[in-house]
């Protein structure tokens, strides 16, 4: 077996370790815990009961999850082949960070949760 080893600098672990703390924040912190509480909150000052906004906000989460479960086999496919996961990897942080900051921004609940349902299909 002939394998050859490759270095990597301080800063490059730094910088992934870094990001990977972020996925796990998100993960955790948007996905886990604010988006059902903050999607239950959003749809009753919009004039829903707390049963069809949580509803509402538990459908967002698990289409969002589908739809990362169908694609994430295709994306992790290509971006092993194409050899080049940096660019794509910026990209999609980029914009996970982007959407995640913009779904507060609206006071109605169908345009936060659709935002919450890119960042987290980019995420």
């Amino acid at each position: 077996m002939n394998e050859e080893i490759t270095s990597t600098s301080k800063l490059n672990v730094m910088l992934w370790s870094t990001y990977d703390i972020a996925n796990t924040i998100f993960s955790m912190g948007i996905v886990s815990m604010t988006i059902i509480q903050y999607g239950t909150i959003m749809g009753m000052m919009n004039g829903f009961d707390y049963g069809l906004s949580y509803f509402l906000t538990f459908i967002a989460v698990a289409i969002s999850n589908l739809i990362v479960a169908i694609t994430i086999p295709v994306m992790g496919t290509f971006s092993d082949n194409s050899g080049k996961g940096k660019p794509g990897t910026i990209l999609f942080g980029s914009l996970t960070i982007l959407l995640t900051g913009m779904v507060f921004l609206f006071n109605n609940i169908f345009i936060a949760l659709t935002l919450f349902i890119g960042a987290n299909i980019f995420y």
